[in-house]
């Protein structure tokens, strides 16, 4: 991977074009009803963007010398509520951010996961501070920084076997912008970038089974397992499960690995730090991207930083539903096992 991030820019042509269709749609009032209006939402955008925008968009998928997208100027929501701190939010209030969000995943052929344990089932997870979370490490906490990671590491990526019971771990994760503080951009570096300043053996250690990998803050169950932080595929390509907060090494040897990765990702010149606008849209390769954030002080006054954030697989075969009333909602446990 050539480690490139690639930015487009919509017109106003095009965003007035997006914004008229848009807004001639029937209201939808359930994320089921958007999964179902997928191939017209991404009909909409495919009549409306020019040509080499769309392709440049279709391409994130197969092309290995982008890591990231960003698409910049798209519609959204232009008077959108409060920042929703208590992260539920009527779907009617933000719907056309929800739109353009679900007709780009389905011009990539993205299937929007979301994964038991965290958001109580809901696709779009609102990345906003919460009061009673201002000191933990996740997506809405704020006096710490969020420490460089891949998120939901802890489940099996792409490269993996599968692992009954588990879903596979999200391959993409998109951010939009709704509401922008300048003081806090979303950082990223590429996987590529971090193993360029790696040596063979402190890789080939980071592919041990040898790292304590835990949920998260941000769900509501504990589980523990060991694991590589780095899988490599047939082809010879990286994926990574980083995680500075919530992966412990098991030895010496792994904890040496653990510290050169994590100051081959801090000092980084290749490191971008991104700042999303309201209608901005970053979309990432989660195992093949680290990312974090710096710590921030909240105001709690309705207009703190809110993005929406979105998880997608291109494999939807690996994803083991927690019941039939939901296709997206993604198991993280193993059922047998609860059931037993």
């Amino acid at each position: 991977m050539v480690n490139i991030v690639q930015e487009v820019f919509i017109s106003y042509d095009q965003y007035t074009s997006l914004m008229e269709k848009i807004t001639q749609l029937p209201v939808v009032c359930s994320e089921l009803k958007l999964i179902e209006n997928m191939p017209q939402y991404e009909n909409i955008i495919m009549s409306s963007l020019h040509v080499d925008i769309v392709g440049k968009i279709k391409s994130l998928r197969e092309n290995s010398n982008v890591a990231a997208l960003i698409i910049r100027g798209l519609p959204y929501d232009l008077i959108p509520p409060p920042t929703p701190y208590s992260n539920q939010q009527d779907l009617e209030t933000i719907l056309i951010s929800a739109i353009i969000n679900m007709g780009i995943y389905q011009l990539l052929k993205l299937y929007p996961v979301t994964y038991e344990g965290e958001n109580n089932g809901r696709l779009f997870h609102h990345v906003v501070p919460k009061k009673q979370a201002i000191y933990r490490k996740t997506s809405q906490g704020s006096h710490y920084s969020l420490g460089m990671h891949a998120d939901n590491c802890f489940l099996p990526f792409i490269a993996e076997r599968v692992r009954d019971g588990y879903s596979v771990g999200p391959e993409f994760l998109s951010l939009f912008g709704l509401r922008c503080d300048l003081h806090v951009p979303t950082r990223i570096v590429a996987l590529d970038d971090i193993l360029d300043k790696l040596d063979n053996s402190c890789i080939t250690q980071l592919m041990k089974a040898e790292y304590r990998v835990r949920t998260p803050d941000s769900f509501s169950h504990r589980l523990e397992f060991n694991l590589p932080l780095l899988v490599k595929d047939e082809s010879g390509i990286f994926y990574c499960r980083f995680d500075q907060d919530f992966v412990t090494p098991e030895n010496e040897n792994a904890k040496k690995a653990f510290e050169r990765f994590k100051q081959a990702c801090d000092d980084n010149d290749k490191v971008l730090d991104l700042i999303l606008q309201p209608g901005d849209f970053l979309i990432f390769k989660n195992q093949q991207v680290i990312h974090g954030r710096n710590s921030f002080a909240p105001r709690f006054d309705g207009r703190d930083r809110w993005l929406l954030r979105l998880f997608g697989v291109s494999d939807i075969q690996r994803i083991f539903p927690v019941d039939n009333t939901n296709s997206y909602h993604a198991a993280t446990i193993d059922r047998g096992l609860v059931e037993n």
